[in-house]
């Protein structure tokens, strides 16, 4: 059951449906569902499609729109509210652009994994288990980082 699991897991991940999945593995689709809640997977599936880019782009887009509602509001307290927001705004960019999160460790780890089973076709030292096991300590790393 937990190679059954595993592949559900990696399918969903790629993006199928939890029936399609359910299909292919051979369990219920409320099987399914139920270890995609208990384990988080669509947590991690967001975590795996965000980029640190898209993110910068969120945050700028977001203080674009601010600058928009002051800019068309006559209050004048709404000038001294927008300076401390675009600090916090901007440290938080800052810290995009300085240090390795969760995102780019994913981001890491799952270029990391294709390489793998990319050279799996043809290093004979490679095998599907020895991949699984990278795929185990990978998702209990990113689990503790979470």
């Amino acid at each position: 059951m937990s190679r059954k699991k595993e592949l559900a897991k990696e399918l969903y991940l790629n993006g199928d449906d939890q029936k399609s999945i359910a299909d292919k593995v051979g369990v219920a689709v409320n099987t399914v569902g139920r270890w995609a809640k208990n384990e988080n997977w669509k947590a991690r599936k967001t975590a795996m499609q965000l980029t640190r880019p898209e993110l910068v782009h969120k945050l700028l887009m977001g203080i674009n729109n601010m600058i928009d509602h002051v800019n068309d509001s006559d209050d004048p307290a709404a000038i001294g509210d927008i300076s401390d927001k675009l600090s916090k705004f901007a440290a938080v960019i800052d810290k995009l652009d300085k240090q390795t999160n969760i995102v780019t460790t994913i981001e890491v780890l799952i270029a990391f994994n294709k390489w793998l089973q990319h050279r799996m076709t043809f290093d004979k030292e490679l095998s599907p288990d020895i991949i699984k096991a990278f795929n185990k300590y990978q998702d209990i790393y990113i689990s503790e980082k979470f």
